[in-house]
């Protein structure tokens, strides 16, 4: 898959889950994160950026599209939303 008009594709990077001090609360209460730990899966020719397949890097949670392939979810931003790069 290619994304085209400098999106990125990815796939978010499951975090590890810390137990202590942490309160537990009903899916439909908990906010979303701001920013998501990701990696690239493909960008179009037009991007800026350097990125390249299995890059990680941290981007604006509000500015992604999901989307579903063949019962497949990926993700879909434009290369603005990402904000740092690991």
């Amino acid at each position: 898959m290619k994304p085209f008009n400098r999106r990125i594709l990815f796939k978010n990077v499951e975090k590890e889950e810390q137990g202590q001090g942490k309160f537990l609360l009903p899916e439909d209460m908990k906010s979303p994160e701001p920013y998501r730990l990701v990696e690239i899966i493909s960008r179009a020719d037009d991007c800026m950026s350097k990125l390249k397949k299995g890059d990680k890097v941290i981007i604006l949670s509000h500015l992604v599209e999901d989307v579903k392939v063949d019962g497949d979810e990926y993700h879909l931003a434009n290369e603005n939303a990402i904000v740092l790069t690991l």
